[in-house]
């Protein structure tokens, strides 16, 4: 099969200091790249929103139960390290449509055009809200590709025009309504009958690639009330799990996630179909309604933050024939990286590009490695949020950077130069021991990376507010392990961290 050359209209319009720094992705190339009979495979990309890196039976819940996906796991490969491009679901997404770091496309957090003004130690800037006009997503890539092509449920990259899936090359656009229908909750079961409907009117036709893309497990929560009163039941002290109804959306999603599959099975289609199951990053382990959510744990944090547990996402994959079942990968990857992959899958060359930042996967499909390489993740944002009473949330986040490579994770808060942290994340996945004092050198490495990184796409620091106020009243000020404490209960905390105190700046 010839590769076919991508169209490179935004090429042009962006191109970088620092592009050498991009991969060279023909490197990365499976070796065979087709389904079978020399066919192309048909991709179906399920994108669950919020959904943590233990929220399935099957990855540790003692609460949730997931039998479906539980299965699903036992027929294809667990990566236990894929990771969000960003902290939370806007350039998360935008990430894993464009096959670029999100800041390149402009969407560094999600809009919020009522976002509170803080008295911030940095003056923190607005975040794009829409793809450009000519930004080149998957639904562009698959079409030109000959697929057929459907976004279903959550877009969250653009609401105007020439920005929506329909001017992105998706043929199919089902779109999240304003309410659920009567029965349905979060429109799961709605979002996959649309997905079983467009594969079955189109499997005889051309392959298919479906960006099922839900709303569910995001808050609000909303389930079925005997699966609510199930788990009401289930509930003993002690479990680290523990919240009803977000573990009664979870059985719903998998049920339905079920009846997905076994409509694959019933059309003939499963066999030439690589599956994609995974999360747009970490699950909220943050209050809302006075309950915490969901854990994380063992991983440290979650959604809003670039510890383990806000870029750790679910990802499992199953191709019958291509993926040996209840296989497991351990090499790192970025969700950067399905644009590409996908790009491989479909015959399309895009190893002339320079502006794209991930690579093609295909080798550990099959059980194969990929070059060492480095992930990095740019947040520039403050999310600092504390509402009271029906709908209580409590969230926390400030502005920062990482980088990942050879299993060592560089955290650098942007606020204060020596607020820095280093893990060894492949010996140390909770993030326990910050090694930045006893490892200098490997600090100063990881630093570089991110300094020329930084220009190489195009990403801005943010300035010092001239006039900050620490003791105004609606200051923003950090305390170092205030905010770790917030998400790790003393079963996990480190010893040193058991007794802590946070200490406040009185008002003048």
């Amino acid at each position: 099969m010839t590769p076919v050359p991508l169209d490179k209209k935004i090429f042009a319009r962006t191109a970088l200091a620092g592009c050498a720094l991009a991969p060279l992705l023909a490197a990365n190339a499976p070796a065979l790249p087709s389904g079978l009979n020399g066919t192309r495979p048909n991709v179906l990309f399920i994108l669950i929103d919020d959904l943590g890196a233990t929220d399935l039976q099957c990855l540790g819940s003692d609460f949730y139960e997931t039998p479906n996906l539980d299965k699903l796991r036992a027929q294809g490969m667990l990566f236990t390290n894929a990771y969000a491009a960003a902290p939370v679901c806007a350039p998360a997404r935008a990430a894993i449509l464009t096959g670029r770091y999100p800041v390149r496309t402009g969407i560094t957090d999600v809009f919020m055009p009522k976002k509170a003004v803080r008295m911030t130690r940095l003056v923190e800037r607005v975040t794009g809200r829409n793809f450009a006009p000519e930004e080149v997503t998957l639904g562009d890539l698959m079409k030109k590709a000959g697929y057929a092509t459907a976004c279903i449920g959550k877009w969250h990259v653009g609401d105007s025009p020439g920005s929506l899936p329909q001017d992105k090359g998706f043929d199919l656009v089902v779109k999240t309504p304003r309410k659920d229908d009567a029965g349905d909750y979060k429109q799961i079961r709605k979002f996959t009958q649309a997905a079983i409907d467009f594969i079955d009117a189109n499997k005889d036709q051309k392959p298919f690639f479906v960006y099922l893309s839900h709303n569910a497990v995001h808050l609000p929560f909303t389930a079925p009330p005997d699966l609510i009163e199930k788990y009401e039941k289930k509930l003993k002290p002690g479990m680290k799990h523990n919240y009803p109804i977000y573990a009664a959306t979870i059985e719903y999603l998998d049920r339905e996630t079920g009846r997905l599959m076994a409509e694959l099975e019933r059309m003939g289609v499963a066999k030439n179909t690589i599956v994609v199951f995974t999360s747009d990053n970490g699950g909220r382990a943050s209050n809302w309604e006075y309950q915490l959510v969901t854990t994380n744990l063992p991983y440290h944090g979650g959604k809003h933050n670039v510890y383990e547990g806000g870029l750790r996402v679910p990802t499992l994959m199953y191709w019958p024939g291509r993926i040996s079942p209840n296989s497991t990968c351990k090499t790192p990857f970025s969700q950067v990286d399905y644009f590409t992959t996908f790009a491989a899958l479909a015959g399309q060359d895009v190893s002339k590009n320079p502006i794209l930042d991930g690579v093609s996967i295909t080798p550990l499909l099959e059980g194969r490695k990929l070059p060492p390489r480095a992930l990095y993740w740019f947040y520039p944002h403050y999310n600092i949020a504390a509402l009271y009473g029906k709908s209580s949330i409590y969230e926390y986040a400030r502005p920062v950077a990482a980088v990942l490579k050879d299993g060592w994770k560089l955290v650098e808060w942007f606020e204060d130069p020596l607020q820095v942290e280093l893990f060894k994340v492949d010996e140390d996945p909770c993030e326990y021991t910050n090694m930045a004092a006893h490892r200098p050198q490997k600090v100063q490495e990881l630093r570089a990376l991110l300094e020329a990184w930084y220009p190489s796409v195009g990403a801005k620091l943010l300035e010092q507010r001239k006039d900050f106020d620490p003791n105004e009243e609606n200051s923003v000020l950090w305390r170092w392990g205030e905010a770790r404490y917030e998400s790790v209960t003393d079963e996990y905390a480190p010893p040193e961290m058991k007794d802590y105190k946070p200490v406040r700046t009185p008002k003048k």
